[in-house]
Protein backbone atom coordinates (compact mmCIF):
# COMPACT_ATOMS: atom_id res chain seq x y z
CA UNK A 1 0.00 0.00 0.00
CA UNK A 2 1.64 3.09 -1.10
CA UNK A 3 -0.61 5.69 0.94
CA UNK A 4 0.90 9.15 0.62
CA UNK A 5 0.36 11.20 3.95
CA UNK A 6 1.51 14.28 4.60
CA UNK A 7 4.98 14.62 6.84
CA UNK A 8 4.79 11.39 7.66
CA UNK A 9 8.06 9.53 6.69
CA UNK A 10 8.45 6.17 4.89
CA UNK A 11 9.52 3.72 8.39
CA UNK A 12 5.93 5.21 9.28
CA UNK A 13 4.30 4.07 5.92
CA UNK A 14 5.66 1.04 5.93
CA UNK A 15 4.88 0.05 9.77
CA UNK A 16 1.04 0.91 8.50
CA UNK A 17 1.32 -1.38 5.75
CA UNK A 18 2.73 -4.07 8.00
CA UNK A 19 -0.35 -3.59 10.39
CA UNK A 20 -2.44 -3.72 7.38
CA UNK A 21 -1.60 -7.03 6.31
CA UNK A 22 -0.82 -8.66 9.66
CA UNK A 23 -2.36 -6.85 12.26
CA UNK A 24 -6.14 -5.68 10.70
CA UNK A 25 -7.66 -4.99 14.27
CA UNK A 26 -4.36 -3.11 15.28
CA UNK A 27 -4.12 -1.25 12.34
CA UNK A 28 -8.00 -0.16 12.26
CA UNK A 29 -7.76 1.84 15.41
CA UNK A 30 -5.23 3.78 13.71
CA UNK A 31 -3.22 4.61 16.80
CA UNK A 32 0.06 4.81 15.55
CA UNK A 33 -0.85 7.45 13.74
CA UNK A 34 -2.66 9.18 15.75
CA UNK A 35 0.39 9.08 18.00
CA UNK A 36 2.64 10.26 15.70
CA UNK A 37 0.63 12.99 14.67
CA UNK A 38 -0.50 14.28 17.63
CA UNK A 39 3.32 13.79 18.97
CA UNK A 40 4.47 16.39 15.98
CA UNK A 41 1.27 18.74 16.48
CA UNK A 42 2.43 18.85 20.47
CA UNK A 43 6.10 19.23 19.27
CA UNK A 44 4.84 22.57 17.30
CA UNK A 45 2.77 24.02 20.33
CA UNK A 46 5.41 23.68 22.52
CA UNK A 47 7.72 25.65 20.62
CA UNK A 48 5.13 28.12 19.80
CA UNK A 49 4.54 28.54 23.45
CA UNK A 50 8.01 29.24 24.14
CA UNK A 51 8.78 31.48 21.68
CA UNK A 52 5.21 34.17 22.02
CA UNK A 53 6.85 37.12 23.89
CA UNK A 54 4.55 36.86 27.36
CA UNK A 55 5.05 38.61 31.03
CA UNK A 56 4.88 35.76 33.74
CA UNK A 57 3.52 38.99 35.72
CA UNK A 58 0.39 39.15 33.85
CA UNK A 59 -2.63 37.23 34.13
CA UNK A 60 -2.38 35.75 30.89
CA UNK A 61 -3.97 34.35 27.94
CA UNK A 62 -3.51 30.45 29.19
CA UNK A 63 -7.19 30.84 28.75
CA UNK A 64 -6.92 31.27 25.43
CA UNK A 65 -4.09 29.04 24.47
CA UNK A 66 -6.13 26.07 25.82
CA UNK A 67 -9.57 26.70 24.18
CA UNK A 68 -7.63 26.77 20.74
CA UNK A 69 -5.57 24.06 21.94
CA UNK A 70 -8.77 22.12 22.66
CA UNK A 71 -10.67 22.77 19.73
CA UNK A 72 -7.62 21.24 17.29
CA UNK A 73 -8.03 18.34 19.51
CA UNK A 74 -11.54 17.96 18.92
CA UNK A 75 -11.14 18.38 15.38
CA UNK A 76 -8.92 15.81 15.34
CA UNK A 77 -10.63 13.66 17.48
CA UNK A 78 -13.62 13.90 14.66
CA UNK A 79 -11.05 13.25 11.46
CA UNK A 80 -9.82 9.77 13.51
CA UNK A 81 -13.90 8.59 14.14
CA UNK A 82 -14.52 9.38 10.63
CA UNK A 83 -11.58 7.28 9.51
CA UNK A 84 -12.59 4.40 11.92
CA UNK A 85 -15.57 4.72 9.96
CA UNK A 86 -13.93 3.39 6.66
CA UNK A 87 -13.02 -0.15 8.07
CA UNK A 88 -14.50 -2.15 11.50
CA UNK A 89 -13.09 -6.17 11.78
CA UNK A 90 -15.63 -6.59 14.16
CA UNK A 91 -18.55 -4.92 12.14
CA UNK A 92 -17.66 -6.87 9.52
CA UNK A 93 -16.91 -10.09 11.42
CA UNK A 94 -13.17 -11.03 10.87
CA UNK A 95 -11.71 -13.73 12.73
CA UNK A 96 -11.87 -13.00 16.13
CA UNK A 97 -8.46 -13.56 18.22
CA UNK A 98 -8.35 -13.93 22.22
CA UNK A 99 -8.23 -10.49 23.91
CA UNK A 100 -9.21 -8.44 20.53
CA UNK A 101 -11.79 -6.54 22.57
CA UNK A 102 -9.52 -5.44 25.82
CA UNK A 103 -6.38 -4.50 22.72
CA UNK A 104 -8.96 -2.59 20.97
CA UNK A 105 -9.93 -0.80 24.18
CA UNK A 106 -6.30 0.05 24.97
CA UNK A 107 -5.19 1.28 21.86
CA UNK A 108 -8.41 3.53 21.78
CA UNK A 109 -7.43 4.63 25.23
CA UNK A 110 -3.98 5.53 24.15
CA UNK A 111 -4.97 7.28 21.16
CA UNK A 112 -7.01 9.28 23.02
CA UNK A 113 -4.79 9.32 25.70
CA UNK A 114 -2.43 11.86 23.35
CA UNK A 115 -5.36 14.03 22.15
CA UNK A 116 -6.17 14.90 25.87
CA UNK A 117 -2.60 15.90 26.72
CA UNK A 118 -2.08 18.43 23.80
CA UNK A 119 -4.65 21.07 25.62
CA UNK A 120 -1.59 20.52 28.97
CA UNK A 121 0.96 21.50 27.24
CA UNK A 122 0.48 25.70 27.23
CA UNK A 123 -0.24 25.49 30.95
CA UNK A 124 3.25 23.13 31.20
CA UNK A 125 5.07 25.74 29.19
CA UNK A 126 3.78 28.62 30.96
CA UNK A 127 5.18 26.74 34.68
CA UNK A 128 8.00 26.20 33.24
CA UNK A 129 8.65 29.84 31.85
CA UNK A 130 7.45 30.80 35.36
CA UNK A 131 9.93 28.53 37.04
CA UNK A 132 12.52 29.86 34.99
CA UNK A 133 12.35 33.54 35.25
CA UNK A 134 11.78 33.47 39.25
CA UNK A 135 13.39 31.28 42.10
CA UNK A 136 10.80 29.86 44.85
CA UNK A 137 12.41 31.48 47.42
CA UNK A 138 12.99 34.92 45.65
CA UNK A 139 9.51 35.76 45.60
CA UNK A 140 9.11 35.68 49.48
CA UNK A 141 12.61 36.76 49.82
CA UNK A 142 11.38 40.29 48.18
CA UNK A 143 8.10 40.26 49.91
CA UNK A 144 9.54 40.58 52.97
CA UNK A 145 12.45 42.81 51.88
CA UNK A 146 9.95 45.27 50.49
CA UNK A 147 8.16 44.83 54.00
CA UNK A 148 10.68 45.76 56.17
CA UNK A 149 11.91 48.74 53.99
CA UNK A 150 8.57 50.28 53.88
CA UNK A 151 8.46 50.02 57.35
CA UNK A 152 11.71 51.58 58.04
CA UNK A 153 10.99 54.58 55.46
CA UNK A 154 7.52 55.10 57.23
CA UNK A 155 8.52 54.53 60.58
CA UNK A 156 6.77 58.07 62.04
CA UNK A 157 3.29 56.91 59.61
CA UNK A 158 2.77 53.94 60.94
CA UNK A 159 0.89 52.56 63.87
CA UNK A 160 2.69 51.40 67.05
CA UNK A 161 0.43 50.67 69.50
CA UNK A 162 -1.35 47.49 70.24
CA UNK A 163 -4.48 47.13 70.34
CA UNK A 164 -5.79 45.60 73.15
CA UNK A 165 -8.77 43.16 74.05
CA UNK A 166 -9.90 41.61 78.00
CA UNK A 167 -11.82 38.49 78.22
CA UNK A 168 -13.60 36.43 81.00
CA UNK A 169 -13.66 32.92 80.15
CA UNK A 170 -16.31 30.58 81.47
CA UNK A 171 -16.92 26.98 80.72
CA UNK A 172 -19.89 27.54 79.13
CA UNK A 173 -21.98 30.66 77.99
CA UNK A 174 -25.63 31.15 77.21
CA UNK A 175 -24.79 33.97 74.64
CA UNK A 176 -21.59 33.76 72.53
CA UNK A 177 -19.77 37.56 72.71
CA UNK A 178 -21.93 38.88 75.52
CA UNK A 179 -20.36 41.96 76.78
CA UNK A 180 -20.36 42.88 80.10
CA UNK A 181 -19.45 45.87 82.49
CA UNK A 182 -17.79 46.06 86.00
CA UNK A 183 -17.68 48.62 88.29
CA UNK A 184 -15.11 48.79 90.78
CA UNK A 185 -15.97 52.10 93.25
CA UNK A 186 -16.63 54.98 90.98
CA UNK A 187 -14.57 53.47 88.25
CA UNK A 188 -15.70 51.89 85.16
CA UNK A 189 -13.00 48.71 84.33
CA UNK A 190 -12.77 48.56 80.50
CA UNK A 191 -15.38 46.60 78.87
CA UNK A 192 -14.88 42.18 78.71
CA UNK A 193 -16.30 39.68 76.47
CA UNK A 194 -17.05 36.83 77.80
CA UNK A 195 -15.87 33.91 76.32
CA UNK A 196 -16.06 30.21 76.84
CA UNK A 197 -13.15 27.29 77.06
CA UNK A 198 -13.64 26.89 73.19
CA UNK A 199 -13.70 30.11 71.97
CA UNK A 200 -10.22 30.66 74.77
CA UNK A 201 -8.46 27.75 73.01
CA UNK A 202 -9.20 29.47 68.75
CA UNK A 203 -8.19 32.94 70.34
CA UNK A 204 -5.15 31.47 72.06
CA UNK A 205 -3.85 29.64 68.61
CA UNK A 206 -3.81 33.66 66.64
CA UNK A 207 -2.85 35.38 69.61
CA UNK A 208 0.44 37.98 68.94
CA UNK A 209 0.81 38.19 72.81
CA UNK A 210 -1.36 37.30 75.90
CA UNK A 211 -1.10 37.98 79.80
CA UNK A 212 -3.41 36.32 82.36
CA UNK A 213 -4.64 37.89 85.09
CA UNK A 214 -6.15 35.13 86.50
CA UNK A 215 -7.83 31.52 85.80
CA UNK A 216 -10.66 32.95 84.38
CA UNK A 217 -9.25 36.80 82.93
CA UNK A 218 -7.17 37.25 79.98
CA UNK A 219 -5.39 40.11 77.72
CA UNK A 220 -5.31 39.70 74.41
CA UNK A 221 -2.71 41.77 72.39
CA UNK A 222 -3.19 42.53 68.86
CA UNK A 223 0.07 43.59 67.04
CA UNK A 224 -0.78 46.33 64.13
CA UNK A 225 -0.43 45.54 60.15
CA UNK A 226 2.78 46.03 58.85
CA UNK A 227 3.21 43.01 56.01
CA UNK A 228 1.65 45.74 54.06
CA UNK A 229 2.64 43.37 50.67
CA UNK A 230 1.19 40.17 51.33
CA UNK A 231 0.85 37.96 48.04
CA UNK A 232 -1.27 34.88 48.50
CA UNK A 233 0.35 31.49 48.44
CA UNK A 234 3.79 32.66 47.95
CA UNK A 235 5.32 30.87 50.83
CA UNK A 236 3.20 27.96 51.20
CA UNK A 237 5.86 26.07 49.02
CA UNK A 238 8.81 27.11 50.57
CA UNK A 239 10.78 26.75 53.94
CA UNK A 240 11.30 30.55 53.94
CA UNK A 241 8.24 32.40 55.31
CA UNK A 242 6.51 35.76 54.81
CA UNK A 243 7.14 38.00 57.58
CA UNK A 244 4.50 38.07 60.25
CA UNK A 245 3.71 41.52 61.32
CA UNK A 246 4.68 40.80 65.50
CA UNK A 247 8.20 39.28 63.27
CA UNK A 248 8.88 42.30 61.67
CA UNK A 249 7.67 44.30 64.89
CA UNK A 250 10.23 42.17 66.94
CA UNK A 251 12.87 42.17 64.62
CA UNK A 252 12.68 45.78 62.72
CA UNK A 253 10.78 48.18 64.50
CA UNK A 254 11.79 47.52 68.67
CA UNK A 255 15.17 47.76 68.01
CA UNK A 256 15.04 50.82 65.77
CA UNK A 257 17.67 52.08 63.92
CA UNK A 258 16.95 54.72 61.29
CA UNK A 259 18.34 53.67 57.85
CA UNK A 260 20.19 55.15 54.97
CA UNK A 261 17.02 57.15 53.24
CA UNK A 262 18.11 57.47 49.93
CA UNK A 263 19.51 54.28 49.57
CA UNK A 264 17.05 52.32 51.14
CA UNK A 265 14.32 53.99 49.09
CA UNK A 266 16.73 52.87 45.88
CA UNK A 267 16.61 49.54 46.77
CA UNK A 268 12.85 49.57 47.68
CA UNK A 269 11.91 51.10 44.53
CA UNK A 270 14.44 48.18 42.31
CA UNK A 271 12.33 45.62 44.00
CA UNK A 272 8.78 47.49 43.30
CA UNK A 273 9.83 47.99 39.60
CA UNK A 274 11.07 43.86 39.55
CA UNK A 275 7.52 43.10 39.64
CA UNK A 276 5.57 46.48 38.10
CA UNK A 277 4.12 45.78 34.52
CA UNK A 278 2.29 49.01 32.51
CA UNK A 279 -1.16 47.80 33.86
CA UNK A 280 0.00 49.11 37.03
CA UNK A 281 -2.19 52.27 37.14
CA UNK A 282 -4.97 50.69 36.33
CA UNK A 283 -5.68 49.45 40.06
CA UNK A 284 -6.57 52.32 41.28
CA UNK A 285 -9.91 52.63 42.17
CA UNK A 286 -8.98 49.31 44.48
CA UNK A 287 -7.83 51.72 46.93
CA UNK A 288 -9.50 53.41 50.16
CA UNK A 289 -9.70 57.78 48.69
CA UNK A 290 -11.32 58.57 51.56
CA UNK A 291 -9.28 61.27 54.15
CA UNK A 292 -9.97 58.74 56.70
CA UNK A 293 -8.30 55.92 55.63
CA UNK A 294 -5.83 54.19 57.61
CA UNK A 295 -2.31 54.26 57.69
CA UNK A 296 -2.07 50.92 56.11
CA UNK A 297 -4.36 51.70 53.07
CA UNK A 298 -2.25 55.30 52.51
CA UNK A 299 0.63 53.37 52.01
CA UNK A 300 -0.65 50.47 50.07
CA UNK A 301 -1.56 53.32 47.73
CA UNK A 302 1.84 55.23 47.95
CA UNK A 303 3.60 52.33 46.87
CA UNK A 304 1.30 50.81 44.65
CA UNK A 305 1.39 47.31 46.71
CA UNK A 306 -2.11 46.12 44.72
CA UNK A 307 -1.16 45.61 42.08
CA UNK A 308 2.60 43.95 42.73
CA UNK A 309 1.19 41.60 45.10
CA UNK A 310 -1.82 40.60 42.25
CA UNK A 311 1.45 40.37 39.57
CA UNK A 312 3.78 37.96 42.52
CA UNK A 313 -0.07 35.94 42.26
CA UNK A 314 -0.05 35.34 38.88
CA UNK A 315 4.16 34.22 39.29
CA UNK A 316 3.13 31.82 42.06
CA UNK A 317 0.17 30.84 40.47
CA UNK A 318 2.26 29.47 37.13
CA UNK A 319 4.96 28.30 38.78
CA UNK A 320 3.08 26.05 41.21
CA UNK A 321 0.45 25.14 39.37
CA UNK A 322 1.84 21.57 38.57
CA UNK A 323 2.96 21.28 41.94
CA UNK A 324 2.58 17.69 43.54
CA UNK A 325 -0.28 18.77 45.75
CA UNK A 326 -2.12 19.36 42.24
CA UNK A 327 -1.32 16.16 40.51
CA UNK A 328 -4.94 14.32 42.29
CA UNK A 329 -6.95 16.48 40.88
CA UNK A 330 -5.89 16.88 37.46
CA UNK A 331 -5.12 13.14 36.88
CA UNK A 332 -8.71 12.76 37.82
CA UNK A 333 -9.61 15.82 35.01
CA UNK A 334 -7.04 13.58 33.02
CA UNK A 335 -8.45 10.13 33.82
CA UNK A 336 -11.94 10.62 33.19
CA UNK A 337 -12.08 12.69 30.22
CA UNK A 338 -10.16 10.10 28.27
CA UNK A 339 -11.71 7.00 29.84
CA UNK A 340 -15.05 8.94 28.76
CA UNK A 341 -14.52 9.26 25.49
CA UNK A 342 -12.51 5.39 25.20
CA UNK A 343 -15.96 4.04 26.68
CA UNK A 344 -18.09 6.12 23.84
CA UNK A 345 -15.91 4.99 21.17
CA UNK A 346 -15.96 1.41 21.81
CA UNK A 347 -19.27 1.27 22.28
CA UNK A 348 -19.63 3.12 18.87
CA UNK A 349 -17.68 0.57 17.43
CA UNK A 350 -19.54 -2.55 18.81
CA UNK A 351 -22.86 -1.40 18.32
CA UNK A 352 -25.00 0.05 15.90
CA UNK A 353 -25.32 4.10 14.67
CA UNK A 354 -29.41 4.04 15.50
CA UNK A 355 -28.51 1.84 19.18
CA UNK A 356 -25.89 4.33 20.14
CA UNK A 357 -28.32 7.07 20.06
CA UNK A 358 -31.02 5.63 20.98
CA UNK A 359 -28.33 4.88 24.13
CA UNK A 360 -28.12 8.79 24.65
CA UNK A 361 -31.75 9.25 24.14
CA UNK A 362 -33.05 6.60 26.97
CA UNK A 363 -29.61 7.96 29.38
CA UNK A 364 -31.38 11.76 28.60
CA UNK A 365 -35.41 10.30 29.07
CA UNK A 366 -34.26 8.72 32.67
CA UNK A 367 -32.10 11.67 33.38
CA UNK A 368 -35.11 13.91 33.39
CA UNK A 369 -37.42 11.58 34.86
CA UNK A 370 -35.78 10.17 37.73
CA UNK A 371 -35.21 13.83 38.67
CA UNK A 372 -38.56 14.62 38.32
CA UNK A 373 -39.19 12.03 40.28
CA UNK A 374 -36.75 12.57 42.81
CA UNK A 375 -38.20 16.15 43.33
CA UNK A 376 -41.63 15.20 43.86
CA UNK A 377 -41.27 12.88 46.48
CA UNK A 378 -38.41 14.14 48.60
CA UNK A 379 -35.42 11.99 47.12
CA UNK A 380 -32.34 12.46 48.86
CA UNK A 381 -28.40 11.18 47.94
CA UNK A 382 -28.96 7.70 49.21
CA UNK A 383 -32.42 7.31 47.02
CA UNK A 384 -30.38 8.55 43.66
CA UNK A 385 -27.23 5.90 44.60
CA UNK A 386 -30.00 2.77 45.26
CA UNK A 387 -32.24 4.19 42.03
CA UNK A 388 -28.69 4.17 39.93
CA UNK A 389 -28.00 0.43 40.75
CA UNK A 390 -31.46 -1.06 40.78
CA UNK A 391 -31.30 0.49 36.87
CA UNK A 392 -27.84 -0.89 36.37
CA UNK A 393 -29.13 -4.34 37.31
CA UNK A 394 -32.06 -3.49 35.03
CA UNK A 395 -29.62 -3.04 32.11
CA UNK A 396 -27.81 -6.03 33.03
CA UNK A 397 -30.81 -8.70 33.17
CA UNK A 398 -31.90 -7.00 29.45
CA UNK A 399 -28.41 -6.96 28.22
CA UNK A 400 -28.04 -10.90 29.50
CA UNK A 401 -31.24 -11.50 27.24
CA UNK A 402 -28.99 -11.57 24.38
CA UNK A 403 -28.13 -14.93 24.39
CA UNK A 404 -31.72 -15.88 24.45
CA UNK A 405 -33.19 -13.35 21.52
CA UNK A 406 -33.44 -14.82 18.28
CA UNK A 407 -33.16 -11.18 16.33
CA UNK A 408 -30.90 -8.29 17.25
CA UNK A 409 -33.39 -6.18 19.63
CA UNK A 410 -32.74 -2.53 20.11
CA UNK A 411 -33.53 -2.89 23.68
CA UNK A 412 -30.66 -5.64 24.63
CA UNK A 413 -28.16 -3.17 22.52
CA UNK A 414 -28.95 -0.22 24.54
CA UNK A 415 -28.70 -2.07 28.15
CA UNK A 416 -25.73 -3.14 26.83
CA UNK A 417 -24.31 -0.31 26.04
CA UNK A 418 -25.55 1.67 29.28
CA UNK A 419 -23.79 -1.61 31.52
CA UNK A 420 -20.81 -1.47 29.42
CA UNK A 421 -20.74 2.52 30.50
CA UNK A 422 -21.74 2.54 33.77
CA UNK A 423 -19.66 -0.50 34.97
CA UNK A 424 -16.63 1.86 35.27
CA UNK A 425 -18.38 3.63 38.26
CA UNK A 426 -20.48 1.35 39.97
CA UNK A 427 -17.90 1.06 42.83
CA UNK A 428 -17.90 4.55 43.12
CA UNK A 429 -21.46 4.59 43.92
CA UNK A 430 -21.15 1.29 45.93
CA UNK A 431 -19.06 3.47 48.35
CA UNK A 432 -20.47 6.73 48.21
CA UNK A 433 -23.76 4.80 48.97
CA UNK A 434 -22.16 3.51 52.13
CA UNK A 435 -21.06 6.85 53.82
CA UNK A 436 -24.57 7.90 53.17
CA UNK A 437 -25.54 5.32 55.06
CA UNK A 438 -23.27 5.86 58.02
CA UNK A 439 -24.01 9.40 57.34
CA UNK A 440 -28.08 8.78 57.96
CA UNK A 441 -27.78 6.22 60.95
CA UNK A 442 -25.10 8.24 62.70
CA UNK A 443 -24.34 11.90 61.72
CA UNK A 444 -22.54 12.99 64.83
CA UNK A 445 -19.68 10.19 64.59
CA UNK A 446 -19.72 10.00 60.67
CA UNK A 447 -17.21 12.66 60.73
CA UNK A 448 -14.68 11.36 62.98
CA UNK A 449 -12.62 7.99 62.78
CA UNK A 450 -14.72 6.87 59.47
CA UNK A 451 -14.21 9.66 57.31
CA UNK A 452 -10.35 9.16 57.66
CA UNK A 453 -10.39 6.61 55.15
CA UNK A 454 -13.01 8.34 53.02
CA UNK A 455 -10.29 9.39 50.39
CA UNK A 456 -8.90 6.31 50.55
CA UNK A 457 -11.83 4.27 49.88
CA UNK A 458 -12.87 6.29 47.07
CA UNK A 459 -9.53 5.62 45.47
CA UNK A 460 -10.37 2.32 45.68
CA UNK A 461 -12.95 2.21 44.38
CA UNK A 462 -11.85 4.25 41.26
CA UNK A 463 -9.55 1.46 41.01
CA UNK A 464 -11.50 -1.53 41.90
CA UNK A 465 -13.85 0.46 38.82
CA UNK A 466 -11.39 -0.08 36.36
CA UNK A 467 -10.08 -3.52 37.17
CA UNK A 468 -13.68 -4.76 37.10
CA UNK A 469 -13.97 -3.04 33.63
CA UNK A 470 -10.78 -4.66 32.09
CA UNK A 471 -12.08 -8.08 33.56
CA UNK A 472 -15.24 -7.69 32.03
CA UNK A 473 -14.41 -6.53 28.86
CA UNK A 474 -13.41 -9.68 27.17
CA UNK A 475 -14.90 -12.30 28.76
CA UNK A 476 -18.31 -10.73 28.90
CA UNK A 477 -18.50 -7.42 26.91
CA UNK A 478 -17.22 -8.51 23.87
CA UNK A 479 -19.12 -12.01 23.65
CA UNK A 480 -22.49 -10.07 24.27
CA UNK A 481 -21.48 -7.70 21.58
CA UNK A 482 -20.75 -10.32 19.06
CA UNK A 483 -23.69 -12.34 20.04
CA UNK A 484 -26.30 -9.26 19.52
CA UNK A 485 -24.49 -8.29 16.55
CA UNK A 486 -24.30 -11.40 14.54
CA UNK A 487 -28.38 -12.10 15.33
CA UNK A 488 -30.63 -11.05 12.60
CA UNK A 489 -32.55 -7.37 12.60
CA UNK A 490 -36.24 -7.80 13.31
Amino acid sequence: MNSKRPLVPALMNRFDDYLLKHKPVTWSARTHLVVYYTLLFMAVLTVLCFIVPDDVRNDGNLFVWVTLTAILSFLGFIIWIIYLLRFNVFKRFGIAKPFDGLKTFLLYFVAITMMVLAPYIPSAVETIKANNAFADEELVRDANSINVKICQLEYDNIQHNWDKEIVIVRDSVATKDKVIQYVDGNEVIPQYKLIDTVQLREKLSFADSVTITDDSIYTFFSCPAYNFLRPYNCDTYTELKLFTSKEIFDTILTPFSKPTIAKTKAELNSLLQKYTTPELNSYDYMYDQSENSTYYNKIQKKYKLYPISGNIDNVVSKKYRWHSSNWDSMFRIFFYITIILTLLVFIFRHSTVRTFFLTFLVAIILSILTTLFGAFFGMNEQGVYITLLIYFCIFLFLALQVNNNIFRKVVSGIALNMITFFTLFVPLICVSLYYQILKQKDPDSINLTILENKDLHFLIAEIAGCLLLILLLEPLFKKLYRKWFSKPEE
